[in-house]
């Protein structure tokens, strides 16, 4: 593979399936920070037998648990909040679109797929992105616009205020993935800044850390529930993540233990990283979030990075930035994994000594 191609690599984090054939190394023996994800998920026990017999109705049970944890009520759940970023599109009127420059590209592909026009904001400066959200919106208030609320990979955040402000200014939908907000409820549209043209889509297996189950939520006002229900498929949400998601989402002594426990593997993460990054000349942090953070350099030094990284049994996530610069984004690992701090230490030494010495 040449390191100058960025589309050789996966598409998505936490791929260790293409991981494992392409560099030999059995999926057990990784240590993957490519996800953004809780690296200390729910449990999960204690399943009842219908979740596994009965079809998979939407149980009341879990619409209560969602509309307690989420402040919101006008929600459904979904297979994943890429189940709606799928069919979104072909759902709201055709009006061009606002998309970040650099996020999710989920979102941008099913824009295009849609035939819709989609136009970029600046989504790696802060002001510069509200300078020019702003300037769009008041040039053509007929546009969508998607958010993605911290954006991924770039961090940045913008105030439930702000985002309320562009709703009520907009003639089109405020779409907000808020994927990573549930480490930061506070910055959350749900509850108190909701707009009838807004869409709010939540992610459960970020915070929760059970991406496996594919569970997610859209929030907005009926018309638009209605029309994503209907495109959507019957018993789409299957039983046993019904059950687990409602015991998650009422479970609050864990939630509250997990949000001091990801903000002490966050610091431990990035104490072990930040600490080879300063010995690579061009290498600096631009991305901090609770769940993930960024080190940006030169494109050629981070497909490197990546790839040292990788031989050694350790997988982060490359995105690829303008004017010839490249990010890697690093998840969380558990702060007293006594194995992973010694796997992602002696990776990163082996890492630096490659390209210092090359």
């Amino acid at each position: 593979m040449s390191l100058e191609n960025p589309h050789t690599l996966p598409l998505h984090g936490g791929d260790l399936i293409a991981a494992e054939a392409r560099y030999g190394i059995p999926r057990a023996q990784w240590l993957d920070l490519s996800t953004g994800m809780n690296p200390r998920p729910y449990p999960v026990s204690g399943l009842p037998d219908d979740a596994f017999q009965q079809l998979p109705y939407l149980l009341p049970e879990l619409v209560g648990a969602a509309t307690q944890y989420y402040g919101q009520s006008d929600g459904i759940p979904l297979s994943g909040s890429q189940a709606c970023i799928e069919v979104l599109p072909q759902l709201l009127p055709d009006l061009p679109v606002l998309v970040p420059e650099i996020g999710y590209q989920e979102h941008r592909q099913h824009w295009l797929r849609a035939g819709r026009m989609v136009v970029d904001y600046p989504s790696q400066d802060h002001q510069a992105m509200l300078t020019c959200i702003d300037q769009a919106l008041a040039q053509n208030p007929h546009q969508h616009l998607l958010v993605i609320n911290p954006n991924n990979p770039s961090g940045l955040c913008i105030a439930p205020e702000k985002l309320q402000q562009w709703a009520r200014q907009s003639r089109g939908y405020l779409i907000i993935d808020e994927a990573f907000m549930d480490v930061m409820p506070d910055g959350s549209v749900l509850g108190n800044y909701v707009e009838p043209n807004m869409v709010v889509l939540r992610s459960f297996g970020k915070f929760f850390g059970l991406a496996g189950i594919r569970m997610g939520f859209a929030f907005a006002e009926a018309s638009i529930l209605a029309a994503i229900d209907e495109k959507l498929s019957l018993w789409r949400v299957n039983g046993p993540a019904q059950h687990i998601a409602i015991q998650a989402l009422k479970d609050i002594e864990w939630q509250q233990t997990a949000l001091q426990r990801i903000q002490a593997d966050h610091d431990a993460t990035l104490t072990l990283v930040s600490e080879a990054m300063a010995l690579l000349v061009d290498a600096r942090l631009t991305t901090d979030t609770p769940l993930f953070f960024g080190y940006t350099m030169n494109k050629t030094s981070a497909l490197k990075v990546h790839e040292c990284l990788a031989q050694c049994g350790v997988l982060v996530r490359f995105v690829e930035l303008p004017d010839g610069e490249g990010m890697l984004r690093f998840g969380l690992m558990c702060g007293d994994d006594t194995d992973g701090q010694k796997k992602l230490a002696s990776a990163l030494k082996t890492t630096v000594s490659t390209i210092n010495g090359a």
